[in-house]
């Protein structure tokens, strides 16, 4: 019995270990050229000082078109109470009071 449980690890051992020796390259070159064009991306990004700078200054458009946005709102927002107020002066149910 004991003879039949080496024979069956030693089975079990061989499929690993040569399942180990195919899987270890191909995962090695998966992550190569899986993994490469990013950590290059993230090294020119490291490495760019104006990339820094271009990113403030888009930052702060955003918040001016933000800011100018929120204005034309308000603006929008007073027309409409104004034109509101108008036809409501202008209704024939306040002439006839």
């Amino acid at each position: 019995m004991n003879v039949e449980i080496f024979f069956g690890l030693t089975a079990v051992l061989a499929v690993l270990l040569g399942g180990i020796i195919i899987l270890v390259p191909v995962l090695g070159l998966t992550a190569r050229f899986a993994l490469r064009p990013t950590l290059e991306a993230w090294a020119r990004l490291r490495s760019d000082p104006t990339l820094s700078e271009q990113i403030e200054l888009l930052s702060r458009q955003i918040a001016l078109v933000e800011a100018e946005l929120q204005h034309v709102q308000h603006t929008v927002q007073g027309l409409a109470e104004a034109q509101d107020f108008q036809r409501r002066l202008e209704s024939p149910s306040t002439l006839s009071r």
